[in-house]
């Protein structure tokens, strides 16, 4: 039995793959594959546009692998995921959520 410690996987490609399949392909891998926009279609009709870390980088079991998605029926999607042109373009990937917000109570005045 390996040392859980020192145990590593190799991040499957998952780019061009479909949702469902991606999800397949990272969890044999023993990594979990986690949608980064809202293109996400539980009928594995998205397709991976682009993944961090990129394949073939280690990883340990249990990690994430970032995946964005676009289900072609909706067109392109405008999130391509991270800058990865190495140029200080700032990234990409999901936004920040701006918090909670107040719901009006019904009856209220």
């Amino acid at each position: 039995m390996a040392d859980s410690l020192t145990d590593t996987t190799t991040v499957p490609e998952l780019v061009g793959l479909a949702a469902a399949d991606a999800h397949d392909a990272a969890l044999d891998a023993r990594l979990l594959a986690i949608p980064q926009n809202a293109r996400h279609t539980g009928a594995g009709r998205s397709i991976i546009t682009n993944q961090r870390p990129k394949a073939g980088a280690t990883a340990s079991p249990g990690d994430t692998i970032m995946i964005w998605v676009d289900d072609p029926a909706a067109g392109p999607s405008t999130d391509e995921g991270p800058d990865d042109d190495g140029n200080g373009g700032g990234g990409g990937g999901s936004r920040v959520p701006d918090g909670p917000r107040t719901t009006p109570t019904a009856g209220a005045k």
